[in-house]
Formats: structure tokens, C-alpha cells, sequence
């Protein structure tokens, strides 16, 4: 698979609000971030100051894929998600523990597809039976509760809340802050009858600082929370006369077929720098 590298020459600020009868968000100070899509060979060798190997003594047979993987604190913490595992691992590498495993009861999960961890505890997702799993830190099962939605991705809040983005369902609802029992407070944004977004094989979510940094798939938008779920900014990445139109918006494979370019996840953001995959016609790419 081939990977190219391209580089944002200038920003442009402005203030605008987002216009689309699907999305509630309010208005908000938006970015507009000009992508000229320029190829290059590499990329300059100060783009990462520090490079770290950790070898994880994981017991036998472990991992398939390395689909998430979050630090807190000290501890490093992976999602399989085709094996439905999560694991965590000291910042030497040592295994700590497992957190629960498939099965009907309640401390158990059928697929679990996102996770995350705060000062209480780790949380995991179950979207085949739309639960939420809660462990100590430790691994010991402490609740499990269910949601009166399909979930996607999830951030716990600094005040016991979360921060949801759904899959299409009933409820139409694509991303909303929820209270400690998943019960929704807020909606940010509505799923229009034709929209099949969420497209994303990565997490929706990064946390940056104190930001939380949520990407709307293929509407080409970063929208920043802060860490008690109220939208502060948004980010539109603009790339031309490759971007879809925006009724095009809602079909990612035919949006492969007719090249156009789109992001698909959520951009890792560290001292001022930005790494993000992109759908570029009809290879996926990798945007410095």
C-alpha cells in the first residue's frame, strides 16, 4: 500500500457557523485549514523529535490487531477489536491484566469497539448488545450499564458525563453529550435519512491537552470540546476542487469511485503538529 505525504502550506481564520439541515451544532469559531494535496517524498526528520520502542511481554497469541491504543498515566492500554480484547501494559512493557472477556453475563461483553479511562475507572463499549462495561483500574468489574442507543465511540468527561458519537439508528442522533447513566442531554448533530457516516476504522476521538478533538466523518470537519463536553471550535479542512460536494456527503465507497478526498479520522495532534489518514481518490494517504 502505497502512502504519500503532503503538507499545509497556510491556515485561514475565519468565523463562520456550518450550514446543514442535518446539524444542530451551534455556532462556533471555525477554521477554514486550505489543503493544496502537494506530494512529497518524506517528510523532514524534526517533524518527531523522540522516538520510543516498547516491547510488550504480552502472554502467548495476544494481540491480531493493534485497532486502539490510549496512555494514562503510566499505563499503556490496547484494543483488538477483532478479538474483542483489551489489555494494559506498565510503561516498561510488563502485562497488568485483561479487562473482562466475551460472554452473556454481566460483567461480560459480546464485541467491544471503544474504550476509555479516567481517574475512576476503564470503560468499555459493547455495541453488539449496547452496554457500557465499567472496571477499576485494576480489572476487577465494578457495573455494566445499558444505552438507549447504538454507540460508535465514546470520551468520559472530567464531570462523570460522556461525550457519544452514534451509529445511525432510531434515535437519528450522531453526536451528543449523555449523563452518568447514558441518558442524552445535548445533540450536537443529526444523521439526515441518506447519511452512512461514521466511516472511520479509528477512534473519533483524541484528547489533546485539555481539548477533545472529535472528527465528523466525510464532512471534512474537527470539531474541539472541552474536557466537560461544550464545543469551543471547529476545523475545516478544505481540499478543493477534490472535496465532494456536500449532497454527496453521505456514501463513502461511491466517494472512492468518483476520487474524491476525505478524511476518515480523527487527526493526532502533538506540539503544534498534525498526522491524519485521508481517503485521496482511491488511495488512503497520510496528511502531515
Amino acid at each position: 500500500m502505497k502512502y504519500i505525504h503532503y503538507y499545509i502550506f497556510f491556515l485561514f481564520f475565519f468565523i463562520a457557523c456550518k450550514e446543514n439541515k442535518t446539524d444542530i451544532i451551534p455556532c462556533v469559531p471555525q477554521t477554514k485549514v486550505d489543503v493544496p494535496l502537494e506530494e512529497v517524498s518524506g517528510i523532514s526528520s524534526s517533524f518527531i523529535d523522540t522516538v520510543l520502542f516498547v516491547k510488550l511481554q504480552e502472554p502467548q497469541n495476544t494481540f491480531r490487531n493493534l485497532d486502539k491504543l490510549k496512555i494514562y498515566g503510566d499505563t499503556i492500554y490496547i484494543l483488538d477489536e477483532r478479538l474483542s480484547k483489551l489489555m494494559s501494559f506498565d510503561k516498561e512493557g510488563n502485562f497488568i491484566t485483561q479487562y473482562g472477556e466475551r460472554g452473556r453475563s454481566s460483567s461480560e461483553y459480546v464485541r467491544v469497539n471503544s474504550f476509555d479511562v479516567d481517574k475512576h475507572y476503564v470503560y468499555l463499549y459493547d455495541d453488539a448488545s449496547e452496554k457500557m462495561i465499567s472496571f477499576t483500574h485494576g480489572g476487577e468489574f465494578v457495573q455494566k450499564v445499558e444505552t438507549p442507543f447504538w454507540g460508535e465511540d465514546f470520551k468520559a468527561l472530567e464531570n462523570g458525563s460522556f461525550l457519544f458519537s452514534l451509529k445511525p439508528g432510531k434515535l437519528n442522533v450522531k453526536l451528543c453529550v449523555t449523563d452518568s447513566h447514558f441518558n442524552i442531554k445535548k445533540v450536537f448533530s443529526y444523521f439526515d435519512e441518506e447519511d452512512q457516516d461514521n466511516y472511520s476504522n479509528y477512534s473519533l476521538f483524541q484528547k489533546v491537552g485539555d481539548s477533545i478533538y472529535y472528527t465528523d466523518d466525510m464532512s471534512d470537519t474537527t470539531h474541539v470540546f472541552t474536557p466537560k463536553g461544550e464545543l469551543v471550535h471547529s476545523y475545516l479542512f478544505n481540499f478543493g476542487k477534490y472535496a465532494p460536494p456536500l449532497e454527496a456527503r453521505y456514501d463513502a465507497e461511491q466517494l472512492i469511485k468518483e476520487k474524491h478526498v476525505f478524511m476518515y479520522t480523527c487527526p493526532l495532534i502533538y506540539d503544534s503538529k498534525l498526522v491524519m489518514f485521508l481517503r485521496n481518490r482511491h488511495l488512503r494517504t497520510v496528511l502531515y
